[in-house]
């Protein structure tokens, strides 16, 4: 019969309860859901942030890549097209597709569409460049060089195209669908720059750049095709926001892969120097372990979307969790682990209250973070006062690090007017760097994308311009007709010139208002226009009658004219229209596109939109929206760093009850904040958003510090294993410097400079602020 009261049954039966514990862990953190998805992050207490993103993400722009291939060394213009086309033939199976150039009969739809719709189609500034060139003096070269062209046997289309439109009104309204490069054509299958080099073959995608699989596989294809054509001397380049998705995906992962194990193997070298065991080493690592299953698994049961990005703060967690394990293997491997059970738990308890702050953010990165370091300061703690007692056998032996903790502790505590004399001149030299501390200005400096993406990117723009715009004015009403007045409504307000929706889809009003000047301007230069077209049809031995079907076109028309966006159905611009003008459960939607604007021009137009009240059009901006997400999430976490250190010393103040004992645990991690960040301003750090969280961490790593050295009476025998948590930190954190994606390389130097700064101010002030009375500890 088992007796539940022998020491080994009872042993037996708690290792099994956590073997089954670590089993659900496993399963529920298999079971987590993990985004790379910008959407899972947006706070949820900002309508018009949510709004905007969805509205981009939804955006047909938003799915657009551009293949670009052209000739190097002995290759040809042909070969660069074969290489492309045949990239193009290869994509439809990984969710892309080539867009189709015009065909002859959807471009003449277009024609006949804008000659039969002109006194609706231009605007009043067309009209007076049109006037000037009514003159006789303009008329005179122009009819010279139309009957030059038309004297050309080959040249069939200026002859025809004269007939109907000898003045070429109808060109001002399709200028809006040229290329924005001057001599772009379509040609065999592709588009060609005006160079003569350089191939464009624009595709659609079927998926946003967000979902990473998708993408990988997308970019897997593309890179085998560049790889065939540089073999034949082709130069192919992709443009768009795919290749960026996977740049940074692609940089994060090698990263993580690089430091992970890296940093993973100095702390077991840092633990086996204090353990002098393996087994000492995976009992001390245990709880660091449980807890990063316990921090997915409590987002998973909270039903929560883990951010792949939160991954970066994985050896912050094992930093701070390291340490419970450390200091409670120390303890019962010298055979008494009573004294330490006290400081545990009021660490465990501060670090959960500073934490657990962030549980209430709006923005559910920090909320899900905040929950995942809470669980996973739980299942430490828990692990480390249940579970490590039953796995170190109690085998005291001398202190491995004593030689140099041992005199660097005796001179802290014998030379207090030195220690505050060192913290007060660091400080004073540190502190003024504060007033240098900026947050990253542009975006962009936190993209990890290859150099090779961003200058093919940089080139790209200079030699086609944008492949699309990212920057919309948006407005959504019953009917199509009132959302585009209230675009167009608004352009004027921010007295922006149309854009072709504006151009090419005027709302009724603005289509009567550009019929009534096109009738006002030509019963006002009808008759003068028809005799000097006369006359100069005489002196270059023209016959008048001969553009009949011309000269018609040129006069009021009475009968009210109308342009829907079905006329334009069946023509080359049918889905750019259409994209632009759609209809969903709220009404009707137009999305004009803004010019691409440089980044600190669209933040301006953007809030002169928001101080002018151009509502209900408002401004969708991807510059704008990168600016906005880092502001909210900036201030959701200065407010946040307010009640996390609220929460610190109320915690320190109920636990304690003690003002010296108190002011012991907090002044360390302070001072040792105000070195971090001071340093980082004299070095000219820009701050991201996640500056904060690195602070939360550097204190949470500071505090538990001092916690363990505020006992007086222990705080020999807690000295190294107090310096070992912040070495294993350091060994994990360090390795990050070395991280390519700048977002994960600038964690890693933020935590590298708070974790020194902490392990040096918790040694100069704990001990002078507690002082070394008996008795004067937290087991007192």
């Amino acid at each position: 019969m088992v007796n539940a009261r022998d020491p080994q049954v009872g042993r037996s039966l708690r290792l099994w309860v956590w073997a089954l514990v670590a089993g659900l862990l496993a399963v529920l953190a298999f079971n987590a859901r993990w985004t790379t998805d910008v959407m899972a992050n947006v706070p949820n207490n900002d309508p018009g942030l949510t709004r905007m993103l969805a509205f981009l993400q939804a955006k047909g722009s938003s799915q657009l890549i551009a293949l670009e291939a052209w000739p190097e060394g002995a290759a040809s213009v042909a070969d660069a097209r074969t290489c492309l086309l045949a990239l193009g033939q290869a994509l439809p199976r990984v969710g892309a597709t080539p867009i189709p150039q015009p065909d002859p009969a959807s471009m003449a739809k277009l024609v006949d569409l804008v000659e039969n719709h002109l006194p609706v189609l231009l605007t009043q500034d067309q009209l007076n460049e049109l006037g000037e060139r009514l003159t006789l003096e303009r008329l005179r070269p122009y009819l010279a060089k139309i009957k030059e062209r038309i004297s050309r046997p080959e040249d069939l289309f200026t002859a025809t195209a004269v007939r109907l439109d000898v003045m070429a009104v109808g060109g001002a309204p399709l200028k809006a669908v040229q290329a924005s490069v001057a001599g772009t054509r379509f040609e065999q299958g592709t588009l060609i720059h005006a160079d003569g080099q350089h191939l464009l073959l624009p595709c659609t995608v079927a998926f946003g750049p967000g979902e990473f699989f998708k993408t990988r596989s997308l970019m897997e294809v593309i890179t085998a095709a560049r790889t065939q054509a540089a073999a034949q001397g082709v130069r192919l380049e992709v443009i768009g926001a795919y290749r960026h998705f996977n740049d940074n995906m692609a940089s994060m992962f090698a990263d993580f892969f690089l430091t992970l194990p890296l940093g993973m193997a100095l702390i077991l070298g840092v633990l086996y120097s204090v353990a002098r065991s393996w087994r000492g080493v995976a009992a001390m690592y245990l709880p660091a372990l449980l807890a990063l299953g316990g921090a997915v698994a409590a987002a998973a049961l909270c039903g929560r979307t883990v951010a792949l990005p939160l991954i970066g703060f994985a050896a912050s967690l094992l930093g701070v969790t390291v340490d419970y394990g450390i200091q409670m293997a120390t303890a019962v491997r010298t055979g008494d682990h009573r004294h330490i059970q006290r400081p545990l738990l009021r660490s465990g308890l501060i670090s959960a209250c500073a934490f657990g702050a962030l549980i209430s953010s709006p923005v559910p990165a920090l909320s899900t973070l905040g929950i995942m370091v809470v669980g996973g300061l739980i299942l430490a703690y828990a692990s480390a006062r249940w579970l490590i007692p039953d796995l170190v056998v109690p085998s005291p032996m001398p202190d491995p690090w004593r030689r140099t903790t041992g005199p660097a502790l005796a001179w802290c505590e014998g030379h207090p007017g030195w220690c505050v004399g060192i913290a007060v001149v660091v400080t004073l030299g540190l502190a003024p760097g504060l007033r240098n501390l900026h947050m990253v200005s542009d975006p962009m400096r936190m993209d990890g994308s290859a150099v090779e993406t961003r200058t093919a990117l940089k080139s790209f723009l200079e030699r086609w311009g944008a492949l699309d715009s990212m920057n919309f004015l948006v407005a959504t009403a019953p009917t199509a007709d009132a959302a585009l007045a209230q675009v167009f409504n608004a352009r004027q307000r921010l007295d922006l010139p149309p854009s072709r929706i504006e151009l090419l889809l005027p709302c009724q009003a603005e289509q009567a208002r550009r019929q009534a000047a096109w009738n006002d301007f030509w019963r006002a230069r009808g008759e003068a226009f028809r005799a000097d077209f006369t006359t100069a049809c005489a002196e270059q031995k023209l016959r008048v009658n001969a553009f009949a079907d011309s000269l018609a076109r040129y006069r009021p028309v009475e009968k009210p004219l109308t342009l829907s966006l079905e006329d334009w159905n069946g023509t080359p611009l049918e889905k750019a229209l259409t994209t632009a003008v759609t209809r969903s459960d709220a009404g009707w939607r137009v999305a004009s596109p803004l010019e691409s604007l440089r980044f600190e021009a669209i933040l301006d137009l953007t809030r002169r939109a928001e101080s002018l009240g151009v509502a209900p059009a408002w401004i969708a901006s991807g510059a704008y929206l990168s600016e906005r997400m880092v502001q909210v999430f900036t201030a959701d976490l200065l407010h946040r760093s307010l009640v996390i250190a609220l929460s610190v010393i109320l915690a320190v103040a109920v636990l304690v009850r003690s003002l010296r004992l108190g002011l012991a645990m907090l002044a360390p991690p302070a001072v040792a904040l105000v070195w971090t960040f001071g340093f980082l301003g004299w070095t000219g750090q820009e701050l991201t958003p996640f500056a904060v969280l690195v602070a939360a961490f550097v204190g949470g790593i500071g505090i538990d510090c001092a916690v363990f050295l505020s006992s007086a009476e222990h705080r020999q025998r807690l000295m190294t294993p107090s310096v070992a948590c912040i070495a294993t930190t350091l060994a994990g954190t360090a390795c990050m410097l070395v991280a390519q994606h700048p977002i994960l390389s600038g964690i890693g130097l933020m935590l590298t400079v708070g974790m020194s700064s902490s392990l040096i101010t918790c040694l100069l002030l704990t001990p002078v602020l507690v002082g070394n009375r008996p008795g004067s500890g937290l087991t007192s």
